[in-house]
């Protein structure tokens, strides 16, 4: 197995420059943790009361409509990525 350094990842057993950045990773991370919250709403509103993860463990209005707000900013900046931005 090859071990790799900072800035590169291994990819069928090669180093390769890493493309993501800090930003990058914080990001796809909102975006799946969006993407879970959004089909456990979506599963659970087929039952009686949908089932909202971000309000049952922050509790406070302000703390939910910041993480919604960066999850939206997240999948902005992802498709600004997307369409070829900051090459």
């Amino acid at each position: 197995m090859v071990k790799c350094k900072g800035g590169y990842a291994r990819v069928r057993d090669k180093c390769v420059k890493s493309n993501m950045n800090f930003i990058d990773l914080i990001s796809g991370w909102l975006l799946i943790i969006g993407g879970l919250v959004w089909g456990i709403l979506g599963i659970t509103g087929f039952f009686d009361k949908p089932f909202n993860l971000v309000s049952f463990i922050f509790r406070i209005p302000i703390l939910e409509n910041i993480i919604y707000l960066l999850v939206g900013l997240s999948a902005i900046y992802f498709i600004y990525r997307i369409i070829g931005g900051f090459r």
